[in-house]
């Protein structure tokens, strides 16, 4: 890793921890900077404003947990396998990662998340939503809008996860499979 892409981990890392711990308002530059062991204008050297930072931040998250899902991925195998596997692998995912499933549960319900910053991150939801898309033609699930089928699946997972962090909930591989089987039942046709 480079000087450049380790200052900018460095920062990425303190700006989820801080927006986790405070909230977006809750966390200001400043923070960040101190955080980060950096003056704020290196912050603004890589980012161009807090917003841009959290855009980022959103985008590398989404990233790694799409490039998390694909690795498991295997196109040879039936729909209802695919499918299956990508719910497994999005539990597994948030339950190791459960600081990034907060961040990305709490940028989606905030004002940061729109049509726009969501479609820039297409390119690599684009596998798992032909997978679904295949699956409703084929009359394999039911044909609901792919933001509810996403509810049903990663929403819950990360929501479940971030229980899970705070000893709210045990989970073992049992309870997520019975999980993946309720969510599964819900959405086949």
């Amino acid at each position: 890793m480079n000087k450049t892409s380790d200052k900018r981990s460095i920062i990425l890392g303190a700006t989820l921890r801080l927006i986790n711990e405070n909230g977006f308002h809750g966390t200001a530059m400043s923070k960040i900077a101190r955080e980060a062991g950096v003056s704020a204008g290196i912050i603004y050297h890589y980012f161009e404003s807090k917003d841009d930072l959290i855009l980022e931040l959103y985008n590398s998250l989404i990233k790694e947990l799409m490039n998390a899902l694909l690795k498991g991925f295997d196109n040879s195998k039936s729909l209802e396998d695919q499918i299956k596997k990508l719910f497994e692998d999005i539990f597994r995912y948030n339950l190791a990662n459960p600081q990034a499933a907060m961040f990305i549960r709490q940028y989606k319900a905030s004002p940061y998340y729109t049509h726009e910053s969501n479609s820039q991150n297409q390119q690599y939801i684009d596998p798992i939503v032909s997978c679904v898309q295949k699956a409703k033609k084929q009359g394999i699930i039911k044909d609901l809008p792919d933001t509810v089928i996403a509810v049903l699946t990663m929403d819950v997972a990360a929501l479940l996860a971030q229980r899970y962090s705070a000893g709210l909930v045990e989970l073992n591989d049992e309870l997520i499979n019975e999980i993946i089987g309720i969510i599964w039942d819900a959405l086949k046709k």
